[in-house]
């Protein structure tokens, strides 16, 4: 087993925390580089940069261990002029030279480079010996206070980064205590090694738990990469869906978890006062031929519409008129305006022309004035349609298009009005959002696929 750690004493240059490890601590991450172990591996016990690291190995590589109890170097203005002349006029890596001087790190010799820059190209002594004390007077009183100031609000927080390392030492300390008697707990009873441990069985459980998160870093990284890529609007059971899809066998139950322990949740549905077009009976109103049967066996039997409102915080409106087809949620025409007139019904209605004949297919609505115009029941009759319609008052019968609209406003446009500076940045946003709806947002209830797939995939087959 390797040693417990040593993270050694924390000096603070710029404003940066350097890890000082000791000799024991050096030959101990070399020892286990050389046994196999991976970067990312020691960097669990040891907290050491990737370039410090491979610095270190490549170095006791060269010079060998005797290396770490070489006597302290004196470097001279010629030897640091040297070096830095390989660097900017030879132009040879600083890795490189640095190895071949012997020097403790990479950092020093670019030290050197920054100091002979910021020197005027010179190299030169740093002074010796603490400055001159300046007399005090009323002149620069003000000044010394601010500065007084400035040197206790750093200690304060010199204080607590001291503290939030010590804090992480000690979790450190704790997960390797842990990970020790996890792998003895086949050979001694865990009262035993947790009494030898000198820790408690609820710190252990806590500590095994989170190894367990550790192990699932990568899931947990595909994890959020979906997520964020669908920009929040995937839930749990979609994203096991993807996972499954990309290979990865998971159960829903541990991507929750996970998004819980990450703080990934899915967007919650605000209600928001609905747009209706209902102005009386004033013209034929056509019998409910669904009466809430919504699912179709086969594409362009059951259709659904309806006309909802978009509005923005500067007051302008904009009104989408979908045609959704039940048989796989696929909206199969549409059309966005700014007013909700009759010529908008018709724009959405011509686009069916490419499907063929439409004879015997049902499509859905309420009892919208548009749906009650006689030219629009006309053309239905026309083409072999068959109306059906809402009861008055009864927005569960049209529940298929009312969820379709609230998962549009919910990923595109509630919590993101200010983002669509006028209607064409919004239209724009809506024909972005129902491809995408169509061609990549997936399912749960459709195999995990999208409304594209889904029907592609039902023809193939």
């Amino acid at each position: 087993m390797i040693c417990t750690l040593n993270l050694g004493q924390i000096n603070l240059r710029f404003g940066v925390f350097f890890m000082r490890f000791s000799k024991e601590d050096k030959i101990n991450m070399y020892h286990m580089y050389q046994k196999g172990y991976r970067y990312s591996e020691i960097k669990g016990y040891y907290p050491i940069g990737k370039r410090n690291f491979y610095y270190l190995v490549q170095i006791l590589n060269r010079y060998g261990i005797a290396w770490l109890d070489r006597p302290r170097h004196k470097w001279t203005n010629q030897e640091k002029k040297e070096a830095i002349d390989r660097v900017l006029i030879n132009h040879e890596s600083r890795g490189n030279v640095a190895l071949d001087l012997g020097l403790s790190s990479v950092g020093m010799l670019s030290n050197w480079i920054r100091d002979y820059r910021k020197n005027g190209y010179n190299v030169i002594d740093k002074p010796i010996g603490r400055p001159r004390e300046k007399i005090i007077t009323k002149h620069n009183q003000k000044k010394i206070n601010i500065k007084d100031k400035k040197i206790k609000e750093l200690e304060k927080e010199l204080l607590y980064l001291r503290a939030e390392n010590a804090y992480l030492k000690a979790l450190r300390e704790l997960a390797i205590k842990a990970k020790v008697i996890e792998q003895l707990r086949c050979q001694f009873p865990l009262s035993a090694l947790l009494k030898a441990a000198k820790m408690s069985r609820s710190t252990f459980y806590y500590q095994r738990s989170h190894e367990k998160d550790r192990r699932n870093k990568d899931v947990m990284f595909q994890i959020k990469k979906i997520f964020n890529k669908h920009h929040g609007n995937y839930g749990y059971r979609r994203i096991t869906c993807v996972l499954r899809h990309n290979g990865i066998i998971i159960n829903h139950k541990k991507v929750k978890r996970l998004m819980k322990v990450m703080g990934l949740f899915g967007k919650v549905i605000r209600k928001r006062n609905r747009y209706s077009s209902y102005k009386g009976t004033i013209g034929k109103i056509a019998d409910n031929k669904v009466k809430r049967q919504f699912s179709a066996s086969q594409p362009k039997t059951k259709c659904y519409t309806d006309v909802t409102k978009f509005k923005l915080n500067s007051g302008e409106k904009v009104y989408l008129s979908p045609i959704l087809d039940g048989y796989n949620e696929e909206i199969i025409t549409y059309d966005v305006s700014t007013s909700p007139t009759l010529h908008q019904t018709f724009k959405m209605l011509n686009q069916l022309d490419r499907y063929g004949s439409l004879n015997g297919m049902i499509l859905h609505s309420g009892q919208g004035w548009q749906y009650q115009h006689s030219a629009y029941q006309s053309f239905l009759k026309g083409h072999g349609i068959i109306q059906s319609m809402s009861r008055k008052g009864n927005s569960l019968d049209s529940g298929m298009m009312e969820n379709f609209f609230s998962v549009l406003k919910r990923e595109m446009f509630y919590g993101y009005e200010d983002q669509y500076k006028n209607t064409d940045e919004l239209i724009q946003a809506i024909h972005q959002y129902i491809q995408y709806y169509n061609n990549d947002r997936i399912k749960v209830k459709l195999k995990g696929l999208s409304p594209v797939q889904y029907r592609t995939q039902s023809q193939i087959a």
